[in-house]
């Protein structure tokens, strides 16, 4: 295998998980899946995004040529995870603060600066919003479902196997 279909596949696998993590994140703020441990949502998106992050460089590597593209947002970005990290080392308990909002502060601001480098045509922009647009249109349809079982839901008779999936965790 030569360098550029390897660069082909990994710019490929980078963006199939990037497109995949716009799809995911929405559905993961289901009702059901509230609740105290946010553990398992922040260790998706984390490593994702540091798949997605290492495909990308691989890639780079393999062709020898680094572009990246600069955006109006990038030093606001920056900063929100340098504060973050900066809180946590002031703050009295510092593991527990550094285990909290500073990782998804960092996950997101990679996230967000492969999106910028990966988006780049007209195309990839609209399906990344149509991609976004179809999960949160999946988690509303779901929310209605469970609101309409939440206020009706008594009068019909849901078989056991289905009950846990239309109980809101907040009920």
């Amino acid at each position: 295998m030569n360098l550029d279909s390897i660069s082909d596949q990994l710019d490929s696998i980078s963006s199939f998980i990037l497109y995949l993590v716009l799809f995911v994140t929405p559905l993961l703020f289901i009702p059901l899946l509230a609740d105290i441990f946010d553990l398992p949502k922040q260790t998706f998106f984390l490593i994702a995004t540091l798949v997605s992050a290492t495909c990308y460089l691989l890639q780079y590597l393999g062709s020898k040529k680094l572009s990246l593209t600069r955006s109006v947002f990038d030093l606001p970005i920056i900063f929100l995870p340098a504060v973050a990290i900066a809180s946590a080392f002031l703050s009295t308990n510092k593991f527990a603060a550094l285990g909290a909002d500073p990782i998804i502060f960092l996950a997101s601001a990679g996230l967000f600066f492969l999106l910028v480098q990966k988006v780049t045509s007209e195309k990839g922009l609209l399906l990344a919003t149509r991609i976004l647009l179809w999960s949160a249109a999946m988690l509303g349809y779901w929310s209605i479902i469970q609101i309409v079982y939440i206020f009706i839901g008594a009068q019909i008779a849901i078989p056991s196997v289905l009950a846990p999936f239309f109980y809101s965790s907040f009920c």
